[in-house]
Protein backbone atom coordinates (compact mmCIF):
# COMPACT_ATOMS: atom_id res chain seq x y z
CA UNK A 1 0.00 0.00 0.00
CA UNK A 2 1.74 3.50 -1.21
CA UNK A 3 1.71 5.99 1.31
CA UNK A 4 2.25 9.94 0.03
CA UNK A 5 4.54 12.02 1.84
CA UNK A 6 3.04 15.20 3.02
CA UNK A 7 3.84 18.42 0.41
CA UNK A 8 6.14 20.54 2.07
CA UNK A 9 5.69 24.44 1.66
CA UNK A 10 7.65 26.37 -0.28
CA UNK A 11 10.65 27.60 1.17
CA UNK A 12 11.14 31.18 1.37
CA UNK A 13 12.31 32.66 -1.53
CA UNK A 14 11.93 29.40 -3.80
CA UNK A 15 9.55 30.35 -7.08
CA UNK A 16 6.00 28.37 -6.18
CA UNK A 17 2.37 29.11 -7.01
CA UNK A 18 1.92 31.65 -4.41
CA UNK A 19 4.97 33.70 -5.71
CA UNK A 20 4.72 33.38 -9.43
CA UNK A 21 0.53 34.39 -8.80
CA UNK A 22 2.08 37.79 -7.09
CA UNK A 23 5.11 38.30 -9.90
CA UNK A 24 2.46 38.09 -12.78
CA UNK A 25 -0.08 40.76 -10.32
CA UNK A 26 2.88 42.79 -10.30
CA UNK A 27 3.50 42.76 -13.74
CA UNK A 28 -0.25 43.74 -14.58
CA UNK A 29 -0.13 46.56 -12.24
CA UNK A 30 2.51 48.08 -13.62
CA UNK A 31 1.50 47.32 -17.10
CA UNK A 32 -1.61 48.70 -16.20
CA UNK A 33 0.09 51.75 -14.61
CA UNK A 34 2.04 52.24 -17.86
CA UNK A 35 -1.55 52.43 -19.87
CA UNK A 36 -2.96 55.25 -17.40
CA UNK A 37 0.06 57.31 -17.82
CA UNK A 38 -0.31 56.64 -21.68
CA UNK A 39 -3.68 57.57 -21.63
CA UNK A 40 -3.25 60.67 -19.50
CA UNK A 41 -0.48 61.95 -21.74
CA UNK A 42 -2.77 60.97 -24.73
CA UNK A 43 -5.78 63.10 -23.36
CA UNK A 44 -3.79 66.16 -21.91
CA UNK A 45 -1.84 66.59 -25.60
CA UNK A 46 -4.46 66.01 -27.38
CA UNK A 47 -7.96 66.46 -26.49
CA UNK A 48 -6.86 68.69 -23.77
CA UNK A 49 -4.69 71.10 -26.57
CA UNK A 50 -7.92 71.08 -29.06
CA UNK A 51 -10.50 71.72 -26.58
CA UNK A 52 -8.18 75.15 -25.38
CA UNK A 53 -7.51 76.12 -28.87
CA UNK A 54 -11.61 76.21 -29.53
CA UNK A 55 -11.74 78.02 -26.54
CA UNK A 56 -9.59 80.62 -27.72
CA UNK A 57 -11.32 80.69 -30.92
CA UNK A 58 -14.91 80.97 -29.16
CA UNK A 59 -13.42 83.80 -26.97
CA UNK A 60 -12.07 85.91 -30.11
CA UNK A 61 -16.12 85.26 -31.50
CA UNK A 62 -17.39 86.28 -28.93
CA UNK A 63 -15.08 89.81 -28.68
CA UNK A 64 -16.62 90.49 -32.52
CA UNK A 65 -20.11 89.99 -31.60
CA UNK A 66 -20.33 92.99 -29.38
CA UNK A 67 -23.43 94.54 -32.05
CA UNK A 68 -25.51 90.89 -32.07
CA UNK A 69 -25.91 90.46 -27.69
CA UNK A 70 -28.10 87.30 -28.88
CA UNK A 71 -25.09 85.80 -30.51
CA UNK A 72 -22.55 86.99 -28.09
CA UNK A 73 -24.34 85.89 -25.08
CA UNK A 74 -24.43 82.28 -27.46
CA UNK A 75 -21.13 82.54 -27.72
CA UNK A 76 -20.23 83.08 -24.00
CA UNK A 77 -22.49 79.91 -23.12
CA UNK A 78 -20.10 77.76 -25.20
CA UNK A 79 -17.33 79.52 -23.74
CA UNK A 80 -18.46 78.27 -20.34
CA UNK A 81 -19.09 74.87 -21.44
CA UNK A 82 -15.63 74.74 -22.93
CA UNK A 83 -14.29 75.83 -19.14
CA UNK A 84 -16.27 72.87 -17.94
CA UNK A 85 -15.07 70.07 -20.15
CA UNK A 86 -11.29 71.64 -19.82
CA UNK A 87 -11.79 71.46 -16.20
CA UNK A 88 -13.70 67.82 -16.79
CA UNK A 89 -10.46 66.96 -19.01
CA UNK A 90 -7.77 67.76 -16.02
CA UNK A 91 -9.47 65.83 -13.53
CA UNK A 92 -9.75 62.80 -15.75
CA UNK A 93 -5.90 63.15 -16.50
CA UNK A 94 -5.49 63.87 -12.81
CA UNK A 95 -7.43 60.96 -11.64
CA UNK A 96 -5.39 58.60 -14.87
CA UNK A 97 -1.84 59.91 -13.48
CA UNK A 98 -1.45 62.83 -11.36
CA UNK A 99 1.79 65.09 -13.27
CA UNK A 100 2.98 66.43 -9.68
CA UNK A 101 4.10 62.65 -9.05
CA UNK A 102 6.10 62.63 -12.16
CA UNK A 103 7.15 66.44 -11.57
CA UNK A 104 7.52 67.07 -7.65
CA UNK A 105 8.17 63.28 -6.54
CA UNK A 106 6.15 61.22 -4.12
CA UNK A 107 6.13 63.44 -0.87
CA UNK A 108 4.51 66.78 -3.12
CA UNK A 109 1.99 64.42 -4.41
CA UNK A 110 0.50 62.76 -1.41
CA UNK A 111 0.50 66.45 0.40
CA UNK A 112 -1.55 67.42 -2.97
CA UNK A 113 -3.88 64.40 -3.03
CA UNK A 114 -4.37 64.74 1.18
CA UNK A 115 -5.60 69.00 0.57
CA UNK A 116 -7.32 67.96 -2.17
CA UNK A 117 -9.36 64.98 -0.56
CA UNK A 118 -9.94 68.01 2.52
CA UNK A 119 -11.03 70.61 0.14
CA UNK A 120 -13.63 68.56 -1.90
CA UNK A 121 -14.98 66.40 1.37
CA UNK A 122 -14.86 70.02 3.32
CA UNK A 123 -13.36 68.10 6.16
CA UNK A 124 -10.62 69.28 9.36
CA UNK A 125 -7.45 68.13 8.46
CA UNK A 126 -4.64 67.41 10.14
CA UNK A 127 -1.50 66.60 7.69
CA UNK A 128 2.02 66.40 8.85
CA UNK A 129 5.28 64.78 6.38
CA UNK A 130 8.62 64.48 7.85
CA UNK A 131 11.26 62.99 5.88
CA UNK A 132 14.92 62.55 7.55
CA UNK A 133 17.29 64.61 6.12
CA UNK A 134 19.40 62.51 3.68
CA UNK A 135 16.53 60.61 2.08
CA UNK A 136 16.20 60.37 -1.44
CA UNK A 137 13.06 58.62 -2.93
CA UNK A 138 14.31 55.81 -5.34
CA UNK A 139 14.88 56.43 -8.95
CA UNK A 140 14.87 53.89 -11.88
CA UNK A 141 11.94 51.54 -12.81
CA UNK A 142 11.79 50.24 -9.04
CA UNK A 143 11.56 53.24 -7.78
CA UNK A 144 8.95 55.08 -9.79
CA UNK A 145 6.75 51.60 -9.33
CA UNK A 146 7.32 52.02 -5.87
CA UNK A 147 6.60 55.57 -5.23
CA UNK A 148 3.28 55.06 -7.69
CA UNK A 149 2.12 52.08 -5.51
CA UNK A 150 2.64 54.46 -2.52
CA UNK A 151 0.52 56.87 -4.07
CA UNK A 152 -1.96 53.93 -5.06
CA UNK A 153 -1.95 52.87 -1.52
CA UNK A 154 -2.39 55.94 0.11
CA UNK A 155 -6.07 56.69 -2.23
CA UNK A 156 -7.26 53.67 -1.13
CA UNK A 157 -6.76 54.40 2.37
CA UNK A 158 -8.35 57.98 2.18
CA UNK A 159 -11.06 56.67 0.53
CA UNK A 160 -11.81 54.16 3.37
CA UNK A 161 -11.59 56.22 5.89
CA UNK A 162 -13.40 59.52 4.56
CA UNK A 163 -16.61 57.24 3.66
CA UNK A 164 -16.45 56.01 7.13
CA UNK A 165 -20.11 57.07 8.76
CA UNK A 166 -19.79 60.93 10.65
CA UNK A 167 -16.29 61.07 10.01
CA UNK A 168 -15.51 65.05 9.91
CA UNK A 169 -11.52 65.01 10.23
CA UNK A 170 -8.69 63.55 8.17
CA UNK A 171 -5.67 63.56 9.76
CA UNK A 172 -2.35 62.21 7.40
CA UNK A 173 1.20 61.39 9.18
CA UNK A 174 3.95 60.40 7.08
CA UNK A 175 7.64 59.56 8.49
CA UNK A 176 10.30 58.32 6.81
CA UNK A 177 13.24 56.70 8.92
CA UNK A 178 16.75 57.85 7.99
CA UNK A 179 19.85 56.41 6.34
CA UNK A 180 20.78 53.53 5.74
CA UNK A 181 17.60 51.50 5.19
CA UNK A 182 14.86 54.11 5.44
CA UNK A 183 11.60 52.63 6.42
CA UNK A 184 7.74 54.90 4.88
CA UNK A 185 5.32 54.49 7.74
CA UNK A 186 2.26 56.35 6.28
CA UNK A 187 -0.56 56.73 8.71
CA UNK A 188 -4.23 57.88 7.96
CA UNK A 189 -7.08 58.13 9.88
CA UNK A 190 -9.91 59.99 11.10
CA UNK A 191 -12.27 60.73 13.89
CA UNK A 192 -14.49 58.68 13.29
CA UNK A 193 -15.10 54.29 14.54
CA UNK A 194 -13.39 51.75 12.07
CA UNK A 195 -15.49 48.53 10.68
CA UNK A 196 -13.18 46.38 11.06
CA UNK A 197 -12.40 44.44 14.02
CA UNK A 198 -8.92 44.26 15.47
CA UNK A 199 -5.81 45.03 13.11
CA UNK A 200 -7.50 43.01 10.03
CA UNK A 201 -8.44 45.74 7.31
CA UNK A 202 -11.54 45.68 5.38
CA UNK A 203 -12.24 43.30 1.73
CA UNK A 204 -11.66 46.70 0.40
CA UNK A 205 -8.60 47.04 1.01
CA UNK A 206 -6.93 43.54 -0.02
CA UNK A 207 -5.65 45.02 -3.26
CA UNK A 208 -3.81 47.79 -1.03
CA UNK A 209 -2.32 45.27 0.91
CA UNK A 210 -1.00 42.84 -1.87
CA UNK A 211 0.43 45.97 -3.20
CA UNK A 212 2.49 46.56 0.01
CA UNK A 213 3.71 43.19 0.63
CA UNK A 214 5.35 42.96 -2.91
CA UNK A 215 7.37 45.65 -1.35
CA UNK A 216 7.77 44.00 1.77
CA UNK A 217 5.04 46.11 2.89
CA UNK A 218 2.73 45.74 5.35
CA UNK A 219 -1.13 47.25 6.48
CA UNK A 220 -3.08 47.32 9.20
CA UNK A 221 -5.29 48.98 11.87
CA UNK A 222 -3.77 50.73 15.07
CA UNK A 223 -4.95 53.48 17.24
CA UNK A 224 -8.11 53.22 19.47
CA UNK A 225 -11.19 51.19 17.98
CA UNK A 226 -8.69 50.89 14.59
CA UNK A 227 -9.51 54.04 13.62
CA UNK A 228 -6.80 54.81 11.34
CA UNK A 229 -4.41 52.67 8.66
CA UNK A 230 -0.86 52.26 8.84
CA UNK A 231 1.05 51.51 5.55
CA UNK A 232 5.09 50.31 6.42
CA UNK A 233 7.15 49.89 3.85
CA UNK A 234 10.94 49.62 3.01
CA UNK A 235 12.19 52.07 0.62
CA UNK A 236 14.05 50.09 -2.42
CA UNK A 237 17.17 49.74 -2.61
CA UNK A 238 19.29 51.32 -5.24
CA UNK A 239 20.93 48.24 -6.09
CA UNK A 240 17.32 46.96 -6.84
CA UNK A 241 16.98 45.96 -10.30
CA UNK A 242 14.07 43.77 -10.35
CA UNK A 243 10.37 44.32 -9.42
CA UNK A 244 9.83 43.40 -5.77
CA UNK A 245 7.46 40.35 -5.01
CA UNK A 246 7.04 39.25 -1.32
CA UNK A 247 8.83 36.11 -0.83
CA UNK A 248 11.44 36.83 -3.66
CA UNK A 249 13.36 39.30 -1.79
Amino acid sequence: MRHDSPKEPNPAGQAGPPILLRELAARLDAQHEDERARLARDIHEQLGSLLVATKLEIDWLTDRLAERSELQVKARQIGQRLDAAVEQVGRITTELRPSILDHQGLWAALEWRAEETLESRRLRGDVKLHVCHGVELPTGTVGERWSTAVFRIFQQLIAEIVHQKGVTTLRVRLYVDGPPQPVLHLEVGGDAAADADGDDVADTLVAARERAHRFGGTLKRVGSAGASLLLTMPLPDASDSAMPVEGAR
